[in-house]
């Protein structure tokens, strides 16, 4: 079966450094893709954005990664 539709993953600055998050959105990436999505990865909202007014069937999902500083 294939899906017309595309799914966006935004991601924030946070979890550019997370390399784990990092590994487990690029592997959430892949799984989508095998079952017949097409995939992208943006790497802030504007980027997201720019994704979605280019096609109209992204559905975007956001994921964020905090960074947590020590006192």
């Amino acid at each position: 079966m294939k899906f017309n539709h595309h799914v966006l993953f935004v991601s924030s600055v946070g979890l550019k450094e997370d390399n784990p998050a990092k590994q487990a959105l690029n592997s959430l990436k892949q799984a989508i893709i095998e079952r017949g999505f097409i995939a992208q990865i943006a790497d802030n909202i504007e980027h997201g954005i720019k994704y979605i007014k280019e096609s109209p069937k992204y559905s975007a999902v956001g994921i964020f990664g905090i960074k947590i500083i020590p006192k």
